[in-house]
């Protein structure tokens, strides 16, 4: 394994760092009471990654078991429990635990033990973030489609449930 080649060809670095603080609010509240942070989307890393943060309440919620055709997924244990499917059995992890999900594995998360706080990274990048606001959506009741719009809904963001 090597180093990738060079994208910045520069001698002098640049100077165009960003900064998040932790107090900003979230950047998307579902009905559910999950808390959705966009904390770095694919436009600031030219598609190499996105990092999300995903704060959920007492209330469980479940991410359905699916997969990614174009993108691996990493998720990080903030804080709580989260229980992940890793296509086969569900499994508990706590805080700095990490899942690692390459591209076109089955997989899913859900919040058995209450509050529980995860970072999602995705490589390369994907802009999930209309997805989410989608999902938010149909949580909501605000968007109403049928489980085969859905499903077609999902495609279009690199989502895919298994038969």
């Amino acid at each position: 394994m090597t180093y990738p080649p060079p994208v910045y060809l520069g001698d002098s670095g640049q100077f165009n760092a960003t900064r998040r603080p932790a107090t900003e609010q979230s950047d998307l509240s579902m009905t559910t009471g999950v808390e959705v942070s966009f904390l770095v989307g694919a436009d600031q890393t030219d598609g190499e990654f996105t990092l999300f943060r995903w704060d959920t309440g007492p209330t469980p919620v479940e991410a359905f078991a699916h997969f990614h055709r174009s993108m691996t997924e990493t998720f990080f244990v903030v804080s709580g429990i989260m229980t992940f499917f890793n296509g086969v059995e569900w499994i508990e992890a706590g805080p700095g635990d990490v899942e690692i999900v390459p591209k076109g594995s089955v997989h899913g998360f859900r919040n058995d033990h209450g509050e529980a706080s995860i970072l999602m990274l995705a490589t390369p990048g994907a802009p999930r973030e209309a997805y989410f606001a989608l999902l938010a959506d149909r949580v909501s009741g605000e968007l109403s489609v049928s489980l085969d719009e859905w499903v077609e809904i999902c495609a279009q963001h690199d989502q895919f449930y298994p038969h």
